[in-house]
């Protein structure tokens, strides 16, 4: 059985986690930022989008969201281990984004590794955050009139 300080600790990082995606769907930057420590650190695993220190989370991430009309996030509830001196968790995630170049639609099913530390302010902030990407899709709208768009052969 946990004791109460251990089950506040996973409350209050399961809340952020929430937090973390809340802010995105909001590109509310503010609290994006608050979800994380100062010397934090991100990566994609299998992807080329690496981002190592905390200035460029920011910024990679803004400017990864400012190239899509739709993004959605949804973290849902994970498996939180408080240790003495840190936290892991792992929270499974479901994932929309449509670009706006060229209207490609991205699904994304997966899940978040983090560490997470006490941060200056006393908060339980993300340290070090790993997307796990389980499955995607992508599929391209066709912006195209309807006469153009290939269809089934009508019944005779």
């Amino acid at each position: 059985m946990q004791d109460e300080r251990t089950l506040a600790v996973q409350r209050e990082i399961q809340e952020t986690a929430f937090k973390y995606s809340d802010a995105l769907n909001r590109r509310d930057w503010r609290l994006f930022e608050t979800c994380w420590i100062i010397t934090a650190g991100s990566e994609i695993q299998g992807s080329k989008l690496v981002y190592k220190k905390h200035d460029s989370i920011l910024v990679e991430t803004k400017a990864l969201l400012d190239k899509m009309d739709l993004f959605f996030q949804i973290t849902h509830v994970g498996i939180v281990d408080v240790a003495e001196r840190g936290a892991k968790a792992r929270f499974p995630l479901q994932q929309w984004s449509r670009f706006t170049d060229d209207q490609r639609e991205v699904k994304t099913v997966g899940f978040f590794e983090d560490e997470w530390k006490r941060g200056h302010a006393g908060f339980w902030q993300i340290e070090k955050r790993t997307l796990i990407v389980a499955h995607e899709e992508e599929e391209r709208i066709l912006n195209a009139p309807a006469s153009e768009i290939p269809s089934v052969a009508q019944p005779a």
